[in-house]
């Protein structure tokens, strides 16, 4: 945005720095990520809120087998998980 004589106004949204995710052993960047809006995290939030009520519903024997999938998913891809997860604490 420009402001007066052609200069640049400073606004919030200008103001707005990437997040990186940076391998601390190497220096090396392994994610940017684009911070969201205000709008967007009041949505988000929103979204949470009426995704909580309804697993809050949810049966037991339904949430046990959600957590039993996730268990397998960690299983069958640990490797895959442990270096993700080891990149970020070197």
């Amino acid at each position: 945005m420009v402001g007066v004589n052609g200069r640049n106004k400073l606004t919030a949204a200008n103001l707005i720095m990437a997040i990186q995710s940076i391998n601390p052993a190497t220096n090396q960047v392994l994610k940017t990520f684009t911070p969201h809006t205000f709008e967007q995290v009041e949505q988000l939030l929103t979204q949470a809120d009426e995704t909580y009520r309804e697993w809050r519903n949810t049966r037991f024997t339904e949430r046990a087998d959600l957590m039993r999938r996730a268990a397998q998913e960690l299983k069958e891809n640990e490797q895959h998980y442990a270096e993700l997860i080891s990149s970020s604490c070197r």
